[in-house]
């Protein structure tokens, strides 16, 4: 029972919810950038929500299914076909009978597309998770022409292609251009009117972003006093203030300690809409309170137990 990578794409890789409990080891959490799409894919085809999940890039990956499965992709939308000719819709349960070709024809919009499939892959985890970081050539699946990816066990027998009908909408608000984040411990390194200009002015993310982190092009934020702090702890969503006043945001992938300030900490629940920008792509940064970061993660969670479990039932009815 696996997939056969028949074309690799630009960065096709394993992940879940991430390795952590790690940090004070130097060693990052990684996992999945869009954990909402990861989570939706899963109980699309009811794995438990941390389930192992390819994380596909535009390029994308072409795959032979070599053995019958249920899948869902979610996330980014790069016009999944099935033997290049029927079209997947994103966020539904779909029947794959062995032999179809799954192909990816364009991004129409988002920055990664994530795939689950029944049951899950049968990955090798490394420190109780199988997430992949990049720049650790030991560690994880990155997807390579003529690679297996073998299931945990036999899935489902289908006789025929098919398109479940349930499907629900992504808590995720793609066409926001707001960003939420929180006041970081360096904050009142920016005086009042950088502060203003924080708030006012669109950011840009610059090609060189990665899943490291996403530079910013913005207006120039150097404060009167040295930038640099002493190295302390850093984390996904964290902002950092450069030395030549731009920003960068630490996504998946970040180091454990940094030596910049902290201005602030993208929110849990946008961290989801940030990762499905691409280069190019801008947004305004807002600040919130606490609370109100709380609240938006709390409304998400509750969003996603409810798709979980309204699936779980669906798949009763097959």
């Amino acid at each position: 029972m696996s997939i056969r990578v028949i074309k690799k794409g630009i960065l096709d890789t394993i992940q879940d919810g991430g390795r952590f409990g790690y940090q004070h080891l130097g060693i990052h959490p990684s996992g999945a950038m869009d954990t909402v799409a990861m989570r939706m894919a899963n109980a699309f085809t009811g794995n438990n929500s941390y389930e192992p999940v390819l994380e596909i890039h535009f390029p994308a990956p072409v795959l032979l299914f070599e053995h019958d499965t249920w899948i869902a992709i979610s996330g980014a939308d790069f016009d999944a076909r099935c033997n290049r000719d029927h079209f997947l819709p994103i966020n539904r349960c779909i029947a794959i009978k062995a032999g179809t070709v799954l192909s990816f024809q364009q991004r129409i919009y988002g920055a990664r597309a994530y795939i689950a499939i029944r049951g899950g892959f049968h990955i090798p985890f490394w420190l109780n998770s199988a997430a992949t970081p990049i720049g650790f050539t030991s560690v994880g699946t990155v997807l390579q022409h003529d690679m297996i990816l073998p299931f945990k066990h036999k899935t489902v027998e289908v006789k025929e292609n098919k398109i479940f009908p349930w499907t629900v909408s992504t808590p995720i608000h793609d066409q926001n251009a707001v960003i939420r984040y929180t006041a970081g411990y360096e904050i009142d390194r920016l005086n009042s009117r950088m502060q203003e200009l924080l708030h006012l002015h669109s950011f840009t993310i610059d090609k060189s972003s990665n899943r490291m982190g996403y530079r910013l092009q913005g207006p120039s934020l150097i404060p009167e006093s040295n930038t640099e702090i002493l190295s302390t702890a850093v984390t996904r969503g964290t902002i950092q203030l450069l030395p030549n006043g731009q920003l960068i945001i630490l996504m998946a992938d970040h180091q454990t300690t940094g030596g910049y300030p902290r201005i602030g900490h993208i929110i849990a629940a946008d961290f989801p809409q940030l990762a499905q920008r691409n280069a190019g792509e801008s947004f305004q940064l807002k600040q919130v309170s606490l609370q109100e970061a709380h609240k938006a993660l709390q409304e998400q969670e509750l969003h996603l137990k409810q798709l979980e479990t309204g699936c779980k039932l669906r798949m009763g009815d097959v």
